[in-house]
């Protein structure tokens, strides 16, 4: 059964076409991952037209671990099981901020640091007895 199989195969052009093809198409496949990749490593949660940057999540991450230690003692920091928590808490915290601009920039909702800056500073009870800020 094995010789059978062994003939059949060396002696078919299908067999072998269909192989150089599998060749071909793994090395296309492979080389293309090489020259172009599809995934920055960078990027720790994309999705739509944003990216979350490592570096980002990893400051927040930090600042949540901060806060955790503050109040309930370093020991409590040091839970596995707690610090992955954590970390989900605080992916789901960016991701749900991340969808969230990008539907107000799909709904044409765009507050810039400088229209922050110009009602904050129009407001009377940030200024003083002379009208300045």
């Amino acid at each position: 059964m094995i010789q059978w199989f062994k003939d059949v195969t060396t002696d078919s052009i299908v067999f072998k076409a269909f192989m150089g093809l599998m060749i071909l198409s793994f090395g296309i496949w492979g080389i293309g991952d090489v020259i172009a990749p599809s995934v920055d490593p960078n990027v720790a949660i994309q999705g739509g037209s944003f990216e979350v940057r490592a570096t980002e999540l990893q400051r927040r991450y930090q600042q949540q671990l901060d806060k955790l230690r503050q109040s309930l003692g370093p020991e409590a920091a040091s839970d596995p099981s707690l610090r992955q928590t954590l970390l989900n808490s605080t992916i789901s915290q960016v991701r749900e901020e991340a969808v969230t601009n990008e539907a107000a920039l799909d709904m044409g909702i765009n507050v810039s640091p400088n229209l922050v800056r110009e009602v904050v500073m129009a407001q009377d009870v940030f200024k003083d007895e002379s009208g300045g800020f």
